[in-house]
């Protein structure tokens, strides 16, 4: 938790305020935000300023002419590198930790046995992703990074980035389209999403403050809703599951929905029956292990 450690000196050092709250690793989970004491309704627990966020306007000159042909997600994937010091990068989920929790990582045999509706929004993420990397490649036939980085890179800025649009921007102006008003929140995106999340996002020019929407007692998780999600979207998109009293389906990878354990059992059932080939009985196998 050392890098964590010195990622939270680091927010604090560049004017963020946390007050009672810490990365932990909850065990069976991951990685979110724990609650050091209890907080009632009200009570803010962090505050992070704008010059801390990264966003459009902190995009590199020689990459943010790609707008409007690349998205703002796309330019920060793009620039995610010079975006961040080695505090926040070292804080960020490994590639390892993406590849075993995105589908967007996995082998397409393994993909392949999602559930249809998954595996829809699957190929919807691929195909931007793809289309995004052609502009940038036909600008820059020598782009700063791999296309694997980019993918890598693309996934944070998916799972990390909160609503952002600046608060000097007056109603009269013309407005960036909804799609592109986000920006890279650090220390706020520890908190893990939850249907029933226990703190408020607020965005002003004070910056972002998060506080607390009901009692949270000393020793919990502290969550926030990153929208309401159905779970199929929850996993592509964030590599993770949401709690959704509407799908009733538990979050982080280590407690993968009911619905997907059953229909993967149902499946491997199914395929000793048919007589799946050893190679694909392997493939269905390990996700299996991995839910």
């Amino acid at each position: 938790m050392q890098v964590h450690e010195e990622f939270t000196k680091w927010a604090v050092d560049h004017g963020a305020i946390i007050d009672g709250v810490s990365p932990f690793r909850f065990p069976g989970k991951g990685l979110g935000l724990v609650a050091n004491k209890n907080f009632e309704i009200g009570d803010t627990l962090v505050r992070v300023p704008i010059k801390v966020l990264r966003k459009s306007t902190d995009v590199p000159s020689q990459y943010s002419g790609l707008a409007p042909n690349v998205n703002v997600h796309a330019l920060l994937a793009l620039t995610l590198d010079s975006l961040l010091g080695p505090e926040w990068k070292a804080a960020l989920p490994s590639k390892q930790d993406m590849h075993s929790s995105m589908p967007l990582f996995w082998d397409p045999s393994l993909s392949e046995l999602l559930p249809y509706s998954a595996q829809t929004l699957l190929k919807v993420q691929k195909e931007k992703i793809g289309s995004a990397w052609t502009v940038i490649c036909k600008a820059f036939p020598e782009p700063p990074i791999s296309y694997d980085e980019f993918m890598y890179n693309y996934s944070i800025v998916n799972s990390r980035t909160f609503y952002y649009l600046s608060p000097t921007i007056k109603s009269s102006k013309l407005q960036p389209p909804k799609e592109d008003r986000l920006a890279l929140n650090p220390f706020a995106d520890y908190m893990n999403h939850s249907s029933q999340p226990t703190v408020n996002a607020t965005l002003s020019r004070a910056g972002y403050t998060l506080t607390a929407s009901q009692p949270i007692k000393e020793g919990s998780e502290v969550h926030i809703s990153y929208g309401s999600h159905n779970n199929d979207f929850l996993l592509i998109e964030y590599g993770r599951h949401g709690n959704n009293s509407e799908d009733k389906q538990n979050t982080r990878r280590a407690e993968w929905p009911e619905r997907y354990v059953e229909w993967t059992l149902k499946t491997a059932c199914y395929a000793v029956g048919r007589g799946l080939e050893s190679n694909k009985m392997l493939k269905l196998t390990k996700l299996t292990a991995i839910i």
